[in-house]
């Protein structure tokens, strides 16, 4: 009799999973076959699951001009399981799109990933707006003056380092620029995120716990990223349940660890706050960005407070934000250095006019070939070069420049229907010749000075920089005036310093797209991502 009833039970069970995933597959071929998408042209699919992967390859950028230059701004492409994707380059339905923040969200996949808890990354909706309206004051230019000299602390330190492994007289020595500017970019967050000391730059030093997690958590996720594997787990969640493999394994066990780490950093940050009292009223004053919103938390008068949750979970979402974007940009601005060996030149005469190796963030600001070199980088190497959004209701989004569907017929808008999904062509934005000319592709500082930026750049809905690099819209990335200071921190030390040269020949650099675009050596791929580069001190 028991046993019978166990039998029953399980086949219950299954036959629910399987009416389920039934259910949600029949909605899913009803929304590809009633798709609004399915009129507008584009590229044929390659894959018979994948789609078009080939938008993720190393290739991307060429295969993107390819599709441009046979479709138009705007066209489509396939996804997972063949489903269309809106893709378009068009300015007006990119602003559209990213001001509408509500009605095209970031995919609940891409906004997994390496990030978890209740951080701006991950939310949405009132929740977003709200962590938005709290968080702001932090990344504002008052507090980031703040912060400069913690930047500078790791930024030179990462310099000395190098006068340890360069020797004087130029003789060169071959480093890897990308672990080093990875390390330093996560002592640099550590700190001035939540006053954590990473010790990344240590030679001498041991990985801590958090380190060790989010190591453990960063290097799985770019291992599975884009994987069919991934996809499968994604879009059947049960079989992390049932069937849960290594990766899986070790990222809940990294979690739980940064978890723990991130929930005593949040007690620590409120003690020193709620103990003011206990100090006769004297006033702490917060340098770190969580001690910052810790502070602005506590003094909310109206509106929803962060809950505990929501403050520690922006530990993990600076750590990524703040971390592997910023030293992969200023990996790919060293690598455009050492291809236009007069620009690094110019640049380093610009940043020894200064007589500090610790300038405020005013007097960074203040070099105008500083900014140009910064944004020409960021508009060259996107470091997230493409992203998407989900449909959550039926619209219809204006065009600048019309399109033909597969009927002869001429649209000056296109609908999208709930479930769609829209491409946001970042980098192809950014190398667009209808807006930059034809030398788009080329790296070349002196178009942003002196009002040289094309007046097409002028509509591009970037939050900054006339590009799409920080996106735009309300959710533009946050911290990009961080990230830029940071940027310019690095190439401001590090040029006053030292020259640079490629390690190998510029054609043996190729980009690998994980979360991020990450330059490899086609020669040694079992090296991983890296950027062999000659140092040389610079003397005068």
């Amino acid at each position: 009799m028991v046993q019978s009833q166990v039998i029953r039970i399980a086949l219950t069970a299954v036959t629910s999973v399987f009416v389920y995933y039934a259910l949600k597959f029949l909605r899913f071929q009803c929304r590809k076959l009633t798709s609004p998408l399915r009129h507008i042209p584009g590229p044929k699919a390659t894959h018979w699951i994948m789609g078009n992967p080939e938008v993720l390859s190393k290739d991307t950028q060429s295969i993107q001009r390819k599709w441009i230059a046979k479709f138009g701004s705007t066209f489509t492409l396939f996804g997972a399981l063949n489903t269309r994707h809106l893709f378009t380059t068009d300015t007006r339905a990119l602003s559209y799109v990213l001001q509408h923040g509500e009605n095209y969200q970031k995919p609940k996949s891409r906004r997994e990933g390496i990030v978890h808890g209740q951080g701006l990354l991950r939310v949405r909706g009132e929740q977003h707006k709200n962590q938005r309206r709290i968080m702001n004051p932090a990344f504002g230019p008052l507090q980031l003056r703040e912060l400069t000299p913690i930047i500078f602390d790791k930024v030179n330190l990462m310099r000395d380092l190098w006068f340890r492994e360069v020797p004087a007289g130029g003789k060169p020595v071959t480093l890897n620029a990308l672990s080093w500017l990875s390390k330093a970019a996560l002592d640099i967050i550590g700190l001035a995120g939540f006053h954590y000391r990473f010790n990344s730059l240590n030679p001498e030093g041991k990985p801590n716990e958090l380190n060790a997690a989010f190591s453990a958590v960063f290097a799985a996720s770019l291992g599975s990223f884009g994987s069919v594997n991934t996809f499968v787990r994604g879009m059947f969640p049960i079989l992390d349940a049932v069937f849960p493999d290594n990766r899986r394994l070790k990222v809940m066990e990294a979690r739980k660890t940064m978890a723990h780490v991130g929930n005593q950093l949040l007690a620590e940050s409120k003690s020193q706050f709620s103990s003011e009292n206990d100090k006769g009223g004297e006033k702490v004053k917060a340098r770190d960005l969580l001690s910052l919103l810790v502070k602005a938390n506590m003094s909310q008068d109206g509106g929803r407070h962060l809950t505990d949750d929501e403050l520690s979970g922006q530990i993990p979402t600076f750590l990524v934000a703040g971390h592997e974007t910023t030293s992969t940009a200023t990996t790919w601005a060293l690598f455009s250095l050492t291809q236009h060996p007069a620009v690094q030149s110019k640049l380093r005469d610009e940043c020894l006019t200064l007589s500090t190796d610790t300038p405020t963030m005013d007097e960074l600001n203040a070099l105008p070939y500083l900014e140009a070199v910064v944004r020409e980088a960021l508009r060259v190497h996107a470091p997230v070069p493409l992203t998407y959004r989900s449909v959550t209701k039926d619209d219809v989004i204006p065009l600048g420049t019309p399109f033909v569907d597969v009927n002869g017929v001429r649209h000056e808008s296109i609908k999208v229907a709930r479930g769609d999904t829209v491409a946001i062509p970042i980098m192809s934005t950014n190398h667009s010749a209808t807006i930059w000319g034809e030398d788009a592709e080329a790296f070349d500082p002196e178009r942003w000075l002196e009002g040289n930026t094309p007046e097409g750049a002028h509509g591009i809905p970037g939050v900054w920089g006339n590009q799409m690099t920080f996106m735009g819209g309300p959710h533009a990335c946050i911290g990009f005036r961080f990230s830029l200071l940071e940027m310019k921190a690095l190439l401001f030390s590090l040029l006053r310093s030292f020259t640079f040269e490629l390690a190998v020949p510029s054609e043996d650099i190729v980009p690998k797209q994980t979360m991020v675009r990450r330059p490899t050596v086609a020669s040694q791929p079992e090296k991983g991502a890296q950027l062999p580069v000659v140092v040389r001190r610079y003397e005068a």
